[in-house]
This record gives structure tokens, C-alpha cells and sequence, in this order.
């Protein structure tokens, strides 16, 4: 198999086959993200994924899921999306389903019918990097796209019966703005339909343009209790069927279950870790923590 520089994938993935067809990030620019700094974004030789295939014929042969690689391969066209999972069930007929991670923006380059099609071929399950609903958040972070962008995206995606978890993370806004922040992006999911919501919490990395923004003094990084009561103003507004999983290693009170449905009992457990909060102990945890 070829894996070449950094390899990340969703931790609900560690039992499924990764077959690597991009190789870093198309789109580059995130300010809080240092996963795929120094690597150059290509998508890989079919001739390369081909012969990787046929390796996974003699070793994986009952495989029955697979997430293609790397930071957001959807962005690959329409064209080359269809002939891969043509390919994948060439060699992997088992296989039903075909997930990767993709952003907001490489959505916008497939209409409704050819996302339809890649559903029928098992391209489904997608994990899609939203971050926010707030407009001002969105442009700080530099992730190219809009609130409305992602609405008029994600609805597309329904609308060919594709599943996605889409991504949330609190304290993105920096301190001061994360009622805001929880405000717009329980508005955006209410007006949607994503499998989870997956929300961890944002760490600055040395090596990042966020990080840089901090020492300039252009962004104040939120205290630990201020993203667990962004996090309780998100519930508290969101209104929609889902999943809720916020347990990533960066998260200070985890907090996983279904929507509606255990909506007080989440409520409650983060009012509980807010009247009984310390600060210096998250502090001190978010400091030892060392990658995404």
C-alpha cells in the first residue's frame, strides 16, 4: 500500500480500510490547522491506486467499507469520483460503502444528479469540516466559504440521500464572540439534516496563522469555561435529530448521545461541569496536547 507524509482519519474509522488517492489539502489556508502544513496537495496516479487495489484483493478481500485519503478527497470531479469507486468495486466487491472527509467547497463543483450517481456506487458517509455557522468566524479562519455556502452545500448532499457528520468547532470565534459563534451555528444545523455533529475544541499549534494571530494581539484565545458554555448555548439551541459527539481528546467536559432526545441529560451535565469548574486544571490539560 502507498501512504506517503501525514495520514489523519475520523477515530470512527480505525477499523476501516484506508486506500490513500489525494495527498494533503486542497484547500491549504485554514488559520487554526497545521495538520498538512508543508505538504503540497496531489491527487494520486489512478496506475498507483489501481495497484493498491489489487493488493487489497489478496489481503482485504471481504472488505465491505473503505475511506479514501487524504485531508478532503472529495474534492476529486465528479468524473474521477466515479471511475475510483468503479475501480474500488472492481477489485472490492463487497464493498458498500465509501466515505472520506470533504469540505463545504468541493460539493459546489458536483450537481444534485451526479451526487445521486456517486450515492448509487456507495460514495456515502462523508465528513464534512463546517466549523462554524458565524460568518465573522468563518472569514477569521480563512475556510473560504460562507454560512450560506454551507447550507445551500449540505442541502445538496441530503438531497441525494448522502449522510454526513459534519464538524463543529467551539471556541473557534476566540474570546468574547462564543455566544455568537453557538448562536449561528445551531441556526445553520437547525435548517439541516447531518447524521452527528462532531464538536471538538480548538488547540492552538505553534506552527499555525492562529497561533501567530495570538502573539500579534489580532485574536484572544477563550478560556476553558468559556467553550464549555459556548458548548451549552449550542444544545440549548439546536433543535434538530442527530447525533452529538463531542468526546475528541481536545474536548474538557465530553459529551456524546442522541438529539432530541438526551438533550436535558447533555444540558445538565454541562451546567453540572460549569458550577463546578476549574480552570487551571483544563488549562494545564489543553497544554499537553500536541496534534489535532
Amino acid at each position: 500500500m502507498h501512504y506517503s507524509d501525514r495520514i489523519f482519519r475520523p477515530p470512527y474509522e480505525a477499523n476501516t480500510v484506508l486506500l490513500q488517492v489525494t495527498v494533503g489539502c486542497s484547500h491549504h489556508k485554514c488559520r487554526f490547522c497545521n495538520s498538512y502544513m508543508d505538504v503540497k496537495f496531489r491527487p494520486e496516479p489512478m496506475a498507483q491506486i489501481e495497484e493498491d487495489l489489487r493488493e487489497l484483493e489478496k489481503t482485504r478481500p471481504n472488505t465491505d467499507r473503505i475511506f479514501l485519503l487524504n485531508a478532503d478527497a472529495f474534492v476529486l470531479s465528479f468524473d474521477k469520483l466515479k471511475n475510483l469507486a468503479e475501480m474500488i468495486h472492481l477489485y472490492l466487491p463487497k464493498v458498500k460503502t465509501i466515505t472520506m472527509m470533504a469540505r463545504v467547497s468541493n460539493v459546489k463543483n458536483k450537481t444534485v444528479e451526479q451526487l445521486k450517481e456517486l450515492r448509487a456506487l456507495g460514495i456515502n458517509d462523508l465528513y464534512v469540516g463546517v466549523e462554524s455557522g458565524d460568518d465573522e468566524t468563518l472569514k477569521m479562519a480563512n475556510k473560504g466559504v460562507t454560512s450560506a455556502d454551507a447550507l445551500e452545500q449540505l442541502k445538496k448532499l441530503e438531497e441525494a440521500d448522502i449522510s454526513y457528520l459534519a464538524f463543529y468547532m467551539m471556541g473557534l470565534a476566540g474570546s468574547g464572540k462564543c455566544e455568537q459563534n453557538a448562536l449561528a451555528t445551531a441556526k445553520l444545523f437547525n435548517q439541516l439534516k447531518p447524521a452527528a455533529i462532531s464538536i471538538p475544541s480548538l488547540t492552538l499549534f505553534q506552527d499555525t496563522m492562529l497561533y501567530q494571530d495570538v502573539l500579534d494581539g489580532k485574536f484572544v484565545e477563550t478560556s476553558e469555561l468559556e467553550r464549555t458554555q459556548e458548548f451549552l448555548t449550542f444544545l440549548k439551541n439546536l433543535n434538530i435529530n442527530t447525533m452529538i459527539l463531542s468526546h475528541h481528546v481536545t474536548v474538557n467536559t465530553p459529551i456524546v448521545g442522541k438529539f432530541p432526545e438526551e438533550k436535558e441529560r447533555m444540558i445538565a451535565e454541562l451546567q453540572s461541569a460549569i458550577d463546578n469548574f476549574d480552570e487551571e486544571k483544563h488549562r494545564q490539560r489543553r497544554e499537553r496536547i500536541y496534534s489535532m
